[in-house]
């Protein structure tokens, strides 16, 4: 193409020519391109790949088209790529010869098990292959017409723009045009998370101006317009350039076109007579209606096969003879209507296809379709397995003219072909049209009936339509339960109770109504079936655990794994470590949730689920930090945001941070928080899960009240109680922890507090449940009622916290706490000192060994301040030690509200230092005197 083709939109060409040059230098960008019908977007397409050739990039493009039968069609330009330049072992190459074209139609019993992992593993080979094809030479894939994507290429396209914008260095250029969509659409939730991403640039595709008009009036054959035409013309079409074609073709038929002067000129009436169509399709319509019947008829029987054709498919389907085909093909790409590429014909506009099917009524629409089912089926006879999807494509636009067990034989076979490569959007649609067709047929199979729609019920399950799942997966129970078909009904009452718990159907604490029965069919299965049995009982395990019930899932998870052991099977060993996992760490047990996931990782080995061992890789972070193993929740989180950055699972990305954010703040690494938490809010507005967004502000909001950074530290508590932000309603916990916090943060400040803090716990106790979240502000309550002198505040925290720390729980999770040293806080103030000894002193060995150095620095504090108020020691060097460590922590740390108290605290027990006048102005800016309360300073 040249150069010379392509009018107007310089500014939109400049900031291409910009994103070229940053590919060019190793910095990846995502374009959207958006433009409404007509307004050029595709010449514009072309103009870009023009460009991109001429700086030497390779370019690889494809075509939305809501006809295609072929799930990730518009990126299978990339295979022969992949293959030419072998970017991928044999392995791999065979893993995308299955994702571009299916020819193996097996649907395996435990496929829904693995789904979402294999999908995931499926879209990372794509997109390796494409960045290695980058790296030796930079590179431009296009997706033209996104708006028209199935569901899978839409994912696809999702993933590869998201791994350009986390990995950043990749010299890669991803186009992807579309029409305006509804926000509430999947592109239009995809376009709303890409826009926030540093690498995406939006550009819109604006109308010719009056200029560009002018040389589109030249290039259509019009060489001297005049300005009262070109005027005319600008003003009557806005400048979308298929209304200017449009216009100029009425006036040139009804002869409204002169000489005046040397220039074309339009007569006046003629301008007011002109019946500019009210829709692009309308103006495509027009155009069509020039060609020959004949050819007419050609073109909307190939508008009905398909985006594209060949001469000899038509010529199968057998209406037409091969001369007049051949003629009509030749008059198609002489007027614009076809292109050719390579003897394959596409339409050169989805409008122009549009318009052809839309002069043919729905019946006779669907006699098309069926002619074309039965053409393709004998065409095809030894090869269905490979064209089966196109075939049930024109049997289920058949309808009711289609034979119904013949719809359901082909619907189904393209349902699992779809399903074997995780399209879950064209699976539903054909295990439906599957399920309409067989409901039709008097005496069909109920066994076959219940299959349909068990599988239908799994694709709405992975297709996020939770009401559709539901219903079809009752409809297969019903028919199990009926034919006695215990392993039948098994299957399907394991993902309705997945359903329940996992898509929020079900309130957190409510047992999911689908437990008796699954216990029923263990019973009637008796000691057949070990393996599912077992499967059965892990998913029991997470049932009872989400209702709170933890002693039931740890039971019947152990008798999970038992079985799993009995068999063999890793999978389920896997699983039933990981619903164990879950449901000790729901009741602190610690140590055990540890073992249980470490176990999940050995059993994973085997498997190679990259979906569970992600989730593993979320939980043992936390428990470890609970624990105090700090170095080695790091490890794992990292290696966790490597798994969740590979499945791009944002939710599970932005966990990862925000432990290792809770994580720095427990090390003293108080930049390195602010960092981790920056990132773990980012994720959490692209992922749109809250929960990580709770702990990494508490530990964001912590590093910023022990360095003094007190009003930095107020607006991080609020970001948790403003609607939006995390939540839409934040709850009544999040509101109640941050006004503990924020009491917290005053008794740092040594400023009087401005709640009645005895109210304020009370409110805390009627929300606060034994659990993680609960165990931060408990310890801060113990705290506040140390500032407050009040024992009776701390005795119920203390009896949790005591309860937690039995259980291995050392740390809080967010903002953080040394359990031991808090609870040495709690015995203080009940005068218990030999119990407040031993707490200090386990809390000194923690934070020692685990380089915890700022709690390690409050708790020097916590038991200086306890000898002095004891006052029965006769080395000072009992409580000096202490606090100059103490103070060299601090300062070290930064932590300027407790360097302040250590300062106080040894200023009180040596009395005034002697300075001279410089060291004292200094040392009274750093530490002022503390505020008092009811007269009193905190040391006293």
């Amino acid at each position: 193409m040249s150069a010379a083709q392509f009018i107007g939109r310089q500014a939109q060409i400049e900031e291409i020519e910009q994103h070229l040059l940053h590919v060019s230098s190793g910095q990846p960008r995502v374009v959207l391109f958006e433009g409404i019908a007509g307004i050029g977007k595709t010449r514009f397409l072309n103009r870009i790949r023009w460009m991109a050739a001429e700086q030497g990039f390779q370019i690889s493009s494809g075509c939305c088209d809501e006809t295609l039968t072929q799930p990730y069609a518009p990126f299978a330009d990339l295979l022969p790529r992949f293959e030419t330049e072998q970017t991928l072992d044999d392995t791999d190459m065979e893993i995308l010869s299955e994702f571009f074209d299916r020819s193996t139609l097996a649907l395996q019993p435990d496929m829904a098990a693995h789904a979402e992992s294999d999908k995931f593993r499926l879209m990372m080979t794509v997109t390796r292959a494409a960045t290695i094809l980058a790296l030796r030479t930079p590179m431009l894939i296009v997706v033209d017409d996104l708006h028209l994507a199935d569901r899978s290429s839409l994912d696809l396209f999702a993933y590869l723009a998201f791994f350009l914008a986390e990995q950043r260095t990749t010299p890669l250029l991803l186009l992807g045009s579309y029409r305006p969509v509804a926000s509430a659409s999947h592109l239009g939730h995809l376009l709303s998370r890409l826009r926030h991403e540093p690498i995406v640039r939006e550009i819109e595709v604006p109308g010719l101006d009056e200029a560009e008009t002018r040389a589109m009036l030249r290039e259509l054959g019009l060489r001297q317009p005049a300005q009262q035409l070109v005027r005319a013309v600008w003003e009557t079409t806005h400048g979308i350039p298929l209304f200017v074609e449009e216009v100029v073709n009425q006036l040139i038929r009804r002869g409204a076109l002169y000489m005046r002067g040397g220039a074309l000129s339009v007569h006046h009436h003629a301008l007011e007579t002109l019946n500019l169509p009210p829709s692009m399709s309308d103006a495509i319509a027009g155009r069509v209606q020039t060609l020959s019947p004949v050819h007419q008829r050609v073109f909307t029987l190939a508008a009905c096969l398909g985006e594209g054709f060949t001469i000899d498919q038509l010529e199968a389907i057998g209406q037409v003879g091969a001369v007049v085909l051949r003629e009509a093909v030749e008059a198609g790409v002489t007027h614009g209507v076809l292109r050719n590429e390579a003897g394959r014909f596409r339409f050169a506009h989805a409008l122009i296809r549009d318009a052809f099917v839309a002069r043919l009524s729905p019946e006779v629409r669907q006699r098309r379709h069926l002619q074309i089912a039965q053409a393709l089926e004998e065409v095809y006879a030894d090869t269905l397995d490979t064209h089966g999807l196109e075939i049930a494509h024109h049997l289920v636009a058949a309808g009711g003219w289609a034979d119904a067990r013949t719809t359901v034989h082909y619907a189904r076979r393209a349902g699992d072909q779809a399903f074997t490569i995780y399209a879950w959007e064209e699976a539903v649609r054909y295990y439906e049209a599957a399920i309409q067709a067989a409901e039709s047929i008097e005496g069909f199979s109920e066994k076959e009936q219940a299959a349909l729609y068990y599988q239908a019920g799994c694709t709405h399950y992975w297709n996020q339509d939770a009401g559709s799942a539901q219903d079809r997966l009752d409809q297969a129970s019903t028919i199990y339960r009926t034919l006695g078909d215990m392993c039948g009904l098994a299957h399907a009452l394991i993902v309705q109770t997945q359903l329940g718990f996992m898509s929020a159907l079900l309130p957190y604490g409510v047992l999911s109504p689908y437990v008796e029965p699954l216990n029923r069919v263990i019973d009637t299965l008796g000691d057949t079936e070990p393996s599912l049995r077992g499967h059965i009982m892990a998913v029991l395990a997470q049932a009872y655990r989400h209702a709170r019930e933890t002693e039931r899932a740890i039971g019947v998870a152990q008798r999970a794994l038992d079985l799993g052991l009995e068999v063999r099977d890793d999978y389920l060993c896997a699983c039933a470590h990981d619903s164990l996992g879950l449901a000790y760490l729901g009741r602190l047990h610690v140590e055990a949730a540890i073992s249980s996931w470490q176990a999940t990782l050995l059993f994973l080995e085997r498997t190679d689920d990259l979906f569970l061992r992600s989730q593993t890789l979320i939980h043992l972070p936390l428990a470890l930090n609970l624990q105090g193993d700090l170095e080695d929740a790091e490890t794992l989180a990292l290696e966790g945001i490597d798994v969740t950055l590979l499945r791009q699972d944002w939710a599970g990305y932005s966990e990862e941070f925000s432990h290792l954010a809770s994580i720095a703040v427990c090390k003293g690494e108080f930049r390195v928080v602010e960092q981790h938490a920056e990132e773990t809010m980012r994720m959490v507005e692209r992922s749109r899960y809250p929960s990580s967004g709770f702990r990494a502000l508490q530990a964001l909001a912590c590093a910023f009240a022990l360095r003094g950074q007190h009003l930095e530290a107020e607006q991080t508590l609020q970001r948790i109680i403003e609607p939006g932000c995390l939540v839409k309603s934040p709850s009544r916990f999040d509101h109640v922890l941050v006004r503990v916090f924020r009491q917290l943060i005053l008794a740092y400040r040594a400023v009087p507090l401005t709640e009645h803090i005895a109210s304020l716990a009370d409110e805390l106790s009627k929300v606060v449940r034994y659990d993680i979240d609960s165990l931060a502000p408990l310890c801060a309550m113990i705290e506040l009622g140390q500032q407050t002198f009040n024992p009776q505040l701390t005795e119920k925290p203390a009896t949790i916290l005591a309860a937690a720390l039995n259980r291995g729980v050392l740390f809080t999770s967010g903002w953080c706490f040394l359990i031991p040293r808090v609870l040495g806080i709690a015995a203080v103030m009940h005068e218990d000192w030999g119990q407040a000894n031993d707490y200090f002193q386990q809390a000194i060995d923690v934070a020692s060994d685990t380089e915890a150095w700022p709690e390690l620095a409050r708790t020097d504090l916590d038991y200086a301040r306890m000898e002095l108020l004891i006052g029965d020691f006769e080395d000072p060097a009992i409580v000096s030690n202490p606090l100059q460590e103490a103070q060299r922590l601090c300062h070290e740390l930064a932590m300027i509200p407790h360097a302040h108290i250590a300062f106080h605290m040894l200023e009180k027990f040596y009395g005034p230092p002697v300075y001279d006048d410089a060291d004292r102005e200094m040392s009274r800016e750093e530490f002022p005197a503390p505020s008092t309360r009811n007269g009193h300073t905190p040391l006293q």
